[in-house]
């Protein structure tokens, strides 16, 4: 069974909006956002971001939306603009605006080219608390927002799964493999 019906019922009641491409003309990509997630986007409005970051997420978006290539990653390349996070089966994405502050929208993808962004933080958030355990570095910061994201996903969908894809073509047109991309 198809998600359609119910992303339109979110688009309907209002809670999800699409975010808009400040410069109009043909769409490749879209994002829809929940209301708190799109505030953050607007300079006006945004209170976890500061003015001129959300100036720049929102550019960054619209290059995103407009089909502008994107890089995608999935391990600790800092160079990916998109990478899907650990564990994989859980296909929580995030979408990176690299340049300082750097920031994370995380999201998943409802279908190929449509992506819905759940909660955003800054780096220095999701860097702020660490610990060692058996050698490896634990970042809880980011594991909760990875379980902020599929709560505010199954909110919205309740029983409908985002896109499991075996390659990326399955998820993103113009885009491609970072490990690709090594020389």
């Amino acid at each position: 069974m198809s998600i359609d019906p119910i992303l339109a019922q979110c688009l309907g009641d209002g809670r999800l909006m699409e975010v808009r491409s400040i410069i109009s003309g043909h769409r490749l990509r879209v994002v829809y956002a929940p209301p708190d997630v799109l505030k953050e986007l607007d300079p006006d409005t945004a209170y976890s971001v500061d003015e001129e970051n959300a100036g720049q997420l929102r550019a960054w978006i619209d290059g995103f939306t407009k089909g502008r290539r994107v890089t995608v990653g999935s391990d600790n390349n800092r160079q990916v603009d998109i990478k899907i996070l650990n564990p994989l089966d859980d296909e929580v994405w995030e979408l990176r605006k690299r340049d300082r502050p750097s920031t994370r929208i995380f999201g998943r993808f409802a279908m190929k080219d449509v992506f819905i962004a759940t909660n955003i933080r800054t780096s220095s958030d999701l860097f702020s608390l660490q610990w060692v355990t058996d050698g490896y570095i634990r970042w809880p910061v980011w594991r909760e927002e990875i379980r902020r994201c599929k709560a505010v996903w199954r909110s919205l969908f309740v029983t409908y799964g985002p896109v499991s894809g075996g390659n990326l073509d399955d998820y993103l047109t113009n885009a491609v493999d970072e490990r690709n991309q090594r020389a």
